[in-house]
């Protein structure tokens, strides 16, 4: 990533839709995190690539479930 920069930056951008182009291709998730944004359109550019997205509040959730797995202590 670029330092403050979120996925309207041109370079952001582009590798957002690069990354979903060849996750739509090979068949793989595509997952981003996104800070919570209130604006339709932001939204919607993310949403149009990713198929996978954390909230930011969502984080600490995730992040544990993961490491529940990783421990072998299933969901």
């Amino acid at each position: 990533g670029i330092p403050g920069a979120n996925y309207t930056h041109p370079t952001m951008r582009h590798w957002l839709e690069k990354s979903g182009e060849l996750c739509r291709k090979y068949n793989l998730a595509l997952y981003t995190t996104t800070a919570m944004n209130t604006d339709p359109a932001y939204m919607e550019l993310v949403c149009s690539h990713a198929n996978m997205i954390c909230m930011s509040s969502d984080m600490g959730i995730f992040s544990k479930g993961c490491q529940r797995v990783l421990e072998g202590k299933g969901f």
